[in-house]
C-alpha cells in the first residue's frame, strides 16, 4: 500500500499550464502521481490507481493506442472506448489500469478493433 499525499499541479507538473490549481495523489518514495477528479464536488477525489513507473508507461502506451485508433477509424476516442469496452466485456478506464498484463489486454483489444475496418 502506497501512502500518498495530497499535492497541487504545481508539484507534478511545475512547467505544465493549467493543471497548478488541481489535485494529484502523489507517491512521496517514488514520485508517481495520479490525478484527481476536478469537475466534481469532491474535487479530491482520485481518478484512479497511483502506478508503478511500468504501469505508467504502459497506460501511456494505451492512452496513445486509443489516439491512434481513432484517428486511423476517424471517430472520436469515445467511440473507441466504447468499442473496447464491447469487446472486452467491461468499461475502461485507463487510470484504474494497475498492470502491466492489463494495459496489454486493452492494447490486444485495440489492434483487435484496428483491424476490423
Amino acid at each position: 500500500i502506497v501512502k500518498a499525499l495530497l499535492v497541487t499541479g504545481k508539484d507534478v507538473e511545475p512547467n505544465r499550464e493549467g493543471v497548478s490549481n488541481n489535485y494529484f495523489y502523489q507517491c512521496g518514495t517514488c514520485k508517481c502521481y495520479v490525478g484527481c477528479h476536478k469537475n466534481t464536488n469532491n474535487k479530491t477525489e482520485p481518478l484512479g490507481a497511483i502506478p508503478s513507473e511500468l504501469v505508467r508507461q504502459a497506460r501511456l502506451r494505451v492512452y496513445n493506442g486509443f489516439c491512434i485508433v481513432a484517428k486511423n477509424l476517424d471517430c472520436k476516442t469515445s467511440a473507441v472506448y466504447k468499442k473496447v469496452a464491447e469487446n472486452m466485456g467491461k468499461r475502461i478506464t485507463i487510470a484504474n489500469i494497475r498492470s502491466v498484463e492489463e494495459a496489454l489486454e486493452v492494447l490486444m483489444a485495440l489492434d483487435f478493433i484496428s483491424k476490423e475496418k
